[in-house]
């Protein structure tokens, strides 16, 4: 029996420290601006998408003047 209450206190305590540690999200800072409403919502795909063809178009300007 004591070894059973042992490795149940010791599970317990690793979830207690589990539970302590911030998440990745919340340590980034990033679930700050998931809750903050705006008034246009982007998905970070299309900016990814906005960047690049933004890029292109430089480059294809650059080459034509």
């Amino acid at each position: 029996m004591p070894r059973k209450r042992a490795k149940r206190r010791k599970k317990l305590e690793e979830e207690e420290e589990e539970a302590k540690e911030p998440s990745v999200v919340t340590a980034a800072g990033l679930l700050a601006f998931e809750e903050e409403e705006a008034l246009i919502n982007i998905k970070p795909v299309h900016v990814l998408a906005a960047t690049i063809g933004f890029i292109v178009l430089i480059m294809v300007l650059h080459f034509i003047v």
